[in-house]
């Protein structure tokens, strides 16, 4: 005997007896709005969720099984991973022995390539210097996003939240903007697109 039970929502449900003591499950989803006929999963055969044998979708839009897209998205995966920052190539920078002692820039980490950008969460600053107080800019290339004073025997510790950002293909870089002072900066950050 099947048993037919009624949602309300425009799902029915319908137990089919297979007379071996078992049921199969049948669905039938109303459609609402967009042209479509019901949905109909018989016998473990679903045609919205596809097969085993579906093909990947080949592209991110169009009519495809569930199966198909999930079978795309493995395709991507790499492409997928590089887009969170956790899955990604970090990196570090250690303060050179003596410190920065002039006004030259120092890079932190070079330009990370055509499309990609360094982006930067801590950095530790300080000045061993006893008597000369100094401002220190993280730059992007050349460009300062962000400026710290640092006075003598003094040091700064900051966690970016929301991380400093290059541009495309630009080195992070520190530099003193006083001359005599002896900054040593330490950072930490990944690479991502």
């Amino acid at each position: 005997m099947d048993l037919r039970i009624p949602s309300g929502i425009g799902v029915d449900e319908l137990l089919k007896d297979m007379g071996d003591g078992t049921y199969a499950r049948v669905v039938s989803v109303a459609s609402t709005g967009g042209g479509g006929a019901p949905a109909t999963m018989a016998d473990g055969a679903d045609v919205t969720q596809g097969a085993k044998a579906d093909a990947a979708a080949t592209s991110d839009t169009g009519a495809f099984s569930l199966i198909a897209l999930v079978k795309r998205g493995l395709q991507n995966w790499t492409t997928l991973l590089a887009r969170f920052p956790a899955f990604t190539q970090s990196w570090s920078y250690a303060a050179a022995a003596g410190g920065i002692v002039d006004t030259t820039a120092v890079a932190m980490k070079t330009a990370a390539g055509a499309g990609v950008r360094n982006y930067l969460t801590g950095a530790s600053i300080q000045n061993a210097s006893a008597t000369v107080d100094t401002e220190v800019l993280l730059l992007d290339g050349v460009t300062a996003i962000a400026r710290f004073f640092v006075g003598a025997g003094q040091s700064v510790t900051v966690t970016f939240p929301s991380p400093l950002k290059s541009s495309a293909n630009a080195a992070l870089n520190v530099q003193c903007v006083t001359t005599a002072a002896q900054v040593y900066a330490n950072a930490q950050g990944f690479v991502a697109p």
